[in-house]
């Protein structure tokens, strides 16, 4: 990529669809309500791959998505737990197990 070509990706870049963020802070919600601790929810969101920018910011699937995946994550946490395995470099490999969308 030359240099103009960099600057025009850069310049054309735009923040995170508000779907995204919404989902976003719903599993980290919900992932704090399972006792997660804070520090850790946010490394589990951060590490899951998903993309509901055609799903509207106002529908409830976000919720269901984001309810349901945070008690997969506990089982998840839980086990990592029990096992000694606590180390947020295993988070990606275990937390994010498929990218979550929904077509149409």
């Amino acid at each position: 990529m030359t240099r103009s070509e960099l600057l025009a990706t850069i310049q054309g870049l735009s923040p995170e669809n508000d779907s995204n963020l919404k989902f976003a802070n719903l599993l980290k919600s919900r992932l704090l309500e399972h006792g997660i601790v804070p520090d850790d929810a946010l490394e589990i969101v951060g590490c899951i791959s998903f993309d509901f920018s055609n799903i509207p910011e106002d529908d409830d699937l976000l919720s269901e998505v984001a309810t349901e995946y945070a008690d997969y994550c506990k089982k998840v946490y839980d086990k990592l737990w029990i096992h000694g395995l606590m180390s947020r470099k295993l988070y990606p490999r275990m937390f994010n197990r498929m990218f979550l969308k929904v077509d149409g």
